[in-house]
């Protein structure tokens, strides 16, 4: 009997650690292999829940704020991000999701950045909701450490400042990151 009992309890004991390790595992932030698998990846992450919840009757519009850098920075990076992701929702969402122009949303959030510090607070969002016409927002930041890009995202609701979803990628650098970034020869081998 008390065998069979040792049996169960290593058998529950193996089962908890699997499990651990599978929560493990899937908390880890998501790899890309290139900036154009991690852009795709945003957009599916973010996105698929969301969308299922829309009716197909009715619109749902979206805007895709800078992805500014570690020290708040717009760089080439930036541009390129936001713009392929920009790119990414218009092909790959339904005919109700609408992409706001991006432009137009800057000079909505640079009005906006002046009075509140350039954090997108629910007081303000709502206005910046009101001015565009947008139902969330895609915001995100990256960070260039040593051989890798961190890139965070988050799709937030304009109207209650809650995010409805967000995820984590880690991407090794490439050459056209390391271009984007202009770092030289130097600067990519010390790294």
């Amino acid at each position: 009997m008390n065998r069979v009992l040792s049996m169960n309890k290593l058998s529950n004991y193996k089962l908890l650690l699997l499990t651990a390790a599978i929560l493990i595992l899937t908390a880890a932030p998501a790899a890309a292999d290139s900036l154009g698998q991690a852009v795709d990846t945003v957009v599916s992450e973010l996105t698929a829940e969301l969308f299922m919840e829309i009716p197909r009757d009715e619109d749902y519009k979206i805007a895709v704020a800078d992805f500014l850098n570690q020290g708040n920075q717009k760089t080439q990076l930036s541009n390129f991000i936001s713009e392929n992701i920009t790119i990414a929702l218009i092909n790959e969402s339904g005919q109700n999701i609408k992409v706001l122009e991006r432009q137009r949303l800057n000079s909505v959030l640079e009005e906006q950045d002046r009075m509140t510090s350039g954090v997108l607070k629910q007081e303000t969002s709502e206005k910046i909701g009101e001015l565009l016409g947008a139902d969330s927002i895609i915001i995100g930041k990256y960070y260039n450490i040593k051989k890798e890009i961190h890139l965070i995202a988050k799709l937030v609701s304009i109207e209650t400042g809650y995010i409805h979803s967000a995820i984590k990628l880690v991407l090794e650098k490439d050459e056209i990151i390391h271009s984007m970034l202009g770092e030289d020869y130097i600067q990519r081998t010390m790294n």
